[in-house]
């Protein structure tokens, strides 16, 4: 079944029936306030946490808002006949017309029934804790339309840290007439903040309810709303009883006339603080057009975003999921994913992507990480930003992504200055907030981390897992302290390679010799230890047997160790070619398994892993963060082909998985699909039950972008690598890197020994173009072989 297309340029996609597999979402964000919304209107709203500070109700439980029951809702009523409908048209309705334009941090919901079209834009600016509904009620009768626009919304208004007593009996409604505002507090003084929600519009508003009873009906919901079927809002306010959020708006409309009604929502915690917001947003006249000029903001903001690395290849699909979905993913996991906590392994990796296009924003969240890490070198599993307990749990992989991201910033910035500023480093058992146990510089911040790995070692040589690594579901491998992970100490050879380059670069030649001794002797153990004849092992637990091997019964091979074993430079000569014939092995038709088989019955010295359904989650499924670690070790072991076609399984290009059969939306990026060894596999394999909380976008970006496509940021200039799939003949990168924009045409021409760059007419002894910082644009004509 066809749902929709996408418009020219990719940037949009037309949902053209609300009868999807599953409500298909898109997330409308800034940094400080969040909407999900389908195109149904479902969905809710949040601001700090999409878990602690829920603005509107949602109670769907899931890992993520794939199934929300409540959300945002327009109505019409006909004054005149009586009727009334769904002005945002439900599946299943009798409307003439629709169609759900999916944008970059925008959606615009369009209906017409009984002659009357609406088309509502929904979008958060790029600024402040608001949201806006924009929305456009047009006559296409040829009589006078006297109508009543309602919208509607149920509060929530969270409390953080939550308590047993009734949200309810800390909010009352207020409607402040003279700014016709609805103002719902939150004054829970056991809440870490107390703050209200508000409500108004533009024009202002005729009538409004904030009793849920009063604008539903004691027995009524959403589908037919008591106030819409009698005709008009009660004006009620509440006290301690369900609340809700409703205005009415009376309008009189000629044949093919057409009106404006723009609402604000969103949450302050002062009264002035919401006026303000509201002479910001709304009123026309001798203000101007304030809401639509920042819906225009925000398409030239994410314009921007998409243009810092816009390609044409001879794949279109490629193009425009590179183009716009992709770094739309990365936005939305960095600021929101991670829900209550930041974890520490999670931002250093969420920002890696993000960095070639906002290299000063992910700084910010670089050092605030950083500031939590412990003064030898370990850190906490997760910190909490909303003043609640932080995860304490070291999970031992948290400091070996350090380097990576470190180097990436620095290279895309510039900024060598950034390893000279100090930075706290944080107590050990700190519950709440930041107890500061002396300072480091940025550069010893990374090199503790590093060497912390090091110094942490069992029986076997190999990294002690702690709590925990990549894999959360292996949480019981070192409960006793002893168990060591080969994955961990794979990932730590990587950070070896990272931090020699940035030692190498800044003329450090003791650390520089200090990394490479350690890549070498750790390389060295993983061989000699863990090597099980065809593949590496993944753990080792408390007891010393090993995990993710041909000794187990289940669980017999782990696809992250293969992969990291090839990229971290530990598996050579024959051994490589051994390790790529087993993760092609693992490969399925919609990308490669996380382990197999997978795991059936309860292993106390294994962990949570062996409980869960199999092919669900780490437990077998097709993890995309696992694909995406596949795709950089294709690349690494030169086979472009595989790599392009992993990254095109495990997102919507994948012509094997249509969205009927994945349920997930065509411009989305789920963090698995359902493997080949869960229950009822026909029906199941290859399914996905969420979409966006997957980091794993960075990684296919990245990798997309510096290695395949083969423009990489570097300490002076920009890298060429290319690395396409073979059949491609050229393709243009168009990349905006330091104050200068770079046209780069690459054409492949047979005969060809590595790669020819010609930088404005003048040919390079390398492959290095220089930074200019000048502003201007500058053509780079590239052939390779």
């Amino acid at each position: 079944m066809n749902y929709g297309h996408f418009n020219r340029d990719g940037s949009e996609y037309l949902i053209t029936t609300p009868d999807t597999p599953r409500f298909w979402h898109n997330y409308l964000h800034n940094d400080a306030y969040g909407v999900t919304l389908a195109q149904t209107g479902h969905g809710y709203s949040w601001f700090s946490s999409p878990i602690a500070y829920k603005v509107t109700r949602n109670f769907d439980m899931n890992y993520s808002a794939t199934d929300p029951r409540e959300g945002r809702f327009l109505y019409l009523y006909d004054r005149d006949s009586k009727e009334w409908w769904h002005a945002n048209p439900q599946p299943g309705g009798a409307h003439d017309h629709f169609c759900c334009v999916v944008g970059q941090g925008w959606t615009r919901i369009e209906g017409e029934q009984n002659g009357i079209r609406v088309e509502a834009t929904f979008f958060v600016p790029t600024e402040d804790k608001v949201e806006l509904w924009r929305v456009q009620v047009t006559n296409k009768t040829k009589k006078p339309r006297r109508l009543r626009l309602f919208n509607y919304l149920e509060w929530f208004l969270g409390s953080y840290p939550g308590t047993w007593t009734d949200p309810m009996v800390y909010i009352m409604s207020r409607w402040i007439k003279n700014e016709r505002m609805m103002w719902m507090a939150n004054d829970n003084p056991d809440s870490l903040l107390q703050y209200a929600g508000f409500m108004t519009a533009d024009p202002a508003p005729d009538g409004y309810d904030s009793d849920r009873h009063a604008f539903l009906g004691t027995f009524g919901g959403t589908h037919a709303p008591a106030a819409v079927v009698k005709g008009a809002c009660a004006n009620s306010l509440v006290a301690g009883k369900p609340f809700c959020g409703a205005l009415q708006h009376d309008l009189a409309l000629k044949p093919g006339a057409s009106q404006q009604v723009d609402y604000l929502i969103g949450v302050a915690f002062k009264q002035d603080e919401a006026f303000d917001l509201k002479a910001k947003y709304l009123g026309g006249g001798a203000k101007g057009n304030a809401a639509g000029k920042a819906l225009e903001k925000l398409k030239t903001y994410r314009r921007r975003i998409a243009e810092s690395a816009y390609i044409e290849t001879p794949d279109p699909a490629f193009d425009r999921y590179f183009n716009w979905w992709l770094k739309s993913q990365m936005l939305i996991v960095r600021n929101w994913t991670r829900f209550l906590y930041r974890g520490y392994r999670d931002v250093l990796q969420d920002l890696r992507g993000s960095m070639s296009f906002e290299p000063e924003w992910s700084k910010r969240l670089v050092l605030e990480t950083l500031r939590f890490q412990y003064r030898d070198g370990t850190a906490p599993r997760q910190y909490n930003e909303q003043g609640g307990d932080h995860d304490l749990r070291e999970y031992m992989d948290s400091p070996s992504w350090i380097p990576d991201t470190l180097l990436s910033y620095i290279k895309e910035s510039g900024d060598l200055g950034v390893l000279n500023e100090k930075l706290p480093y944080f107590k050990k058992g700190t519950k709440q907030g930041h107890i500061a146990d002396g300072e480091g510089s940025v550069y010893e911040h990374a090199l503790a981390g590093v060497r912390c790995l090091y110094q942490n070692r069992g029986r076997h040589g190999l990294c002690l897992v702690g709590h925990g690594d990549w894999n959360d579901a292996l949480n019981c491998v070192g409960h006793g302290g002893a168990g060591e992970s080969v994955w961990l100490s794979c990932a730590f050879c990587y950070a070896c390679l990272k931090m020699a380059e940035l030692a190498d670069h800044i003329k450090d030649a003791a650390v520089a010799a200090e990394m490479r001794a350690y890549h070498a002797t750790m390389a060295k153990i993983i061989n000699e230890q863990a090597w099980d004849g065809t593949w590496y092992i993944y753990a080792f637990d408390d007891d010393g047997k090993p995990i993710g091997s041909k000794q187990n019964e289940q669980g017999k091979t782990h696809l992250n160790v293969q992969t990291w074993a090839v990229f971290a430079g530990v598996a050579t000569g024959a051994r490589l070619k051994q390790v790529l014939k087993r993760i092609d092995q693992m490969d399925t038709k919609f990308g490669p398994v996380l382990l197999t088989p997978a795991y059936t019955k309860w292993d106390a010295h294994i962990g949570r892993i062996t409980t869960m359904v199999p092919g669900f989650f780490e437990n077998g499924s097709i993890y995309t963060h696992g694909a995406s670690f596949k795709m950089r070790a294709d690349l690494a072991a030169k086979r472009p082909d595989k790599a392009y076609q992993t990254f095109v399984k495990v997102t919507p290009l994948n012509p094997a998985n249509s969205p009927k059969h994945s349920s997930m939306e065509p411009f989305g990026l789920t963090n698995f699909f359902i493997g080949p060894d869960a229950p009822d596999k026909k029906r199941n394999f290859g399914r996905c039950l969420y979409t966006y909380n997957s980091g794993s976008g960075n990684w296919l970006y990245v990798n997309a972008l510096e290695e395949m496509l083969g423009v990489a940021a570097d300490f002076d200039g920009l890298r060429i690598q290319p690395q396409p799939p073979k059949k491609w003949k050229s393709y243009t990168v168009r990349r905006t890197w330091r104050g200068a924009k770079y046209v780069i045409a690459f054409a492949r021409k047979a005969g060809t020994k590595g790669v020819a760059v010609v930088c404005d007419g003048k040919k390079l002894s390398g492959n290095l173009v220089p930074a200019f910082g000048d502003g201007k644009t500058h053509q780079v004509d590239v052939t390779f072989g």
